[in-house]
């Protein structure tokens, strides 16, 4: 075999990145990036990395209304308290 033969079996491929620019960003600029979008489009997000999974799940269960406090409402909330 002659060297420029080697030299195409051992070509180099150009290498994909090991992480995604999306998992390369601390949590704290994914924060800052979500305060400026809508809540539904951070829902929309949910998907992309861990960080944004979590920033919309605070946003989505930020608050929680109770349409009738009965007696067996009140025995849950006692009971997660």
């Amino acid at each position: 075999m002659n060297i420029l033969c080697l030299k195409r079996l051992f070509k180099r491929t150009p290498r994909q990145p090991k992480y995604s620019a999306a998992q390369r960003f601390p949590h704290k600029i994914w924060v800052l990036i979500a305060e400026f979008l809508p809540a539904l489009v951070v829902r929309d997000l949910i998907s992309l990395n861990s960080s944004l999974f979590n920033i919309a799940m605070d946003c989505r269960y930020r608050q929680i209304c109770f349409a009738y406090l009965g007696n067996r409402m009140l025995r849950t909330l006692a009971r997660l308290k």
